[in-house]
């Protein structure tokens, strides 16, 4: 499936110059109605496929109202019932079944290594029999979430395309999961039924005693603690082929973009230190500073796709399209000396 948005005006004689958009974990393609309005105005279409695991199943539709008539039109999204209740919920398919399943901890890795091969192959559609009038010779891609942790992964991988815009990306998937206030509970969940239990108490259900990055080392780890650093060392270990930061040293270093948000609460600012550090990245990543701006108590994880932030959201959104518009060539300062946007 795919869902694309097409400027206004004559169509340029070789077609629109087109990004490919990442959607982010929970999401769809919908998400294109958010990101494309502005590559629009500036003549660059954008065009976005659902996830592995996205959008609610093969039956699903769009409800299209245009002048009073709603029309059902097939969205064809890649959703799968796999524990076989009747509903189809927002990521079901993308990993495999929780613990104690057999193949728990291989998690999202393949459902993220098929998702870049379905974007690298949207890519090459594009040069096939135009259904679109779109350029297919070196489109960009950028990528919100989840989006930029496997358009990581395509930028590591795919030499045609021309440009990555990376928002909020981080790895590893499992330390995601880890750190994050929005995914820890299925690091509990994870540990509560391995067989037999690793929770060991604390705040969360457990303490794992891992010290982040630039920490001192922790010398008297909490009882248990060390079985649980095992259990998430071997989860690291089977992800890894489909986990970001393993792609992040063959990004293509000048064509790069990153987009961080300082107190991310969904991708927490250590795994996108990883992801960074990786690749070689500092120079090439940007920092949104909500702590600066009047939405500074809310999670700014959304802020390229959610207009209530309302300096990061028009300022995200312009960097990201400068820099897609120009093949890459092109990183703004979106807000000048206001310091929200801290560019390097």
């Amino acid at each position: 499936p795919f869902v694309a948005i097409i400027p206004a005006g004559l169509t340029p004689r070789h077609g629109w110059p087109v990004a490919l958009f990442g959607h982010g974990f929970t999401r769809s393609d919908a998400d294109v109605f958010l990101a494309a309005p502005l590559n629009a105005s500036r003549g660059l279409a954008t065009i976005a496929t659902d996830v592995v695991g996205h959008g609610y199943g093969s039956r699903s539709a769009w409800q299209v109202t245009r002048g009073g008539l709603t029309v059902s039109v097939p969205a064809h999204a890649r959703g799968i019932d796999r524990d076989g209740n009747g509903t189809i919920d927002s990521t079901e398919g993308s990993s495999t079944a929780v613990q104690p399943a057999p193949l728990a901890q291989v998690g999202s890795r393949d459902g993220l290594r098929q998702t870049v091969a379905d974007d690298a192959t949207l890519a090459r559609a594009l040069r096939g029999p135009q259904v679109l009038p779109l350029d297919a010779n070196q489109p960009t891609y950028y990528g919100q979430s989840f989006g930029g942790i496997y358009g990581t992964m395509l930028a590591g991988t795919d030499r045609s395309v021309s440009a990555f815009g990376l928002n909020v990306p981080g790895g590893p998937i499992s330390e995601i999961a880890r750190l994050s206030p929005s995914f820890r509970l299925l690091t509990t969940q994870a540990l509560g039924l391995s067989v037999p239990s690793l929770l060991n108490g604390g705040v969360d259900e457990f303490t794992e005693s891992l010290p982040l990055a630039g920490q001192a080392p922790v010398t008297t780890p909490a009882p248990g603690a060390l079985a649980i650093q095992q259990f998430l060392a071997e989860n690291t270990w089977i992800e890894r082929a489909g986990s970001p930061e393993t792609f992040a040293p063959l990004v293509p270093h000048g064509r790069t973009l990153i987009q961080s948000a300082f107190g991310d609460q969904t991708v927490p600012n250590p795994t996108a230190g990883t992801l960074i550090r990786a690749g070689g990245l500092q120079d090439r990543t940007t920092f949104y500073r909500n702590d600066k701006t009047p939405n500074a108590i809310d999670n700014p994880h959304g802020f390229l796709l959610d207009p209530s932030f309302t300096l990061g959201f028009g300022s995200g959104q312009n960097q990201m399209s400068t820099f897609l518009a120009s093949k890459g060539r092109i990183v703004i300062d979106p807000d000048g000396a206001a310091g929200v946007f801290e560019v390097p």
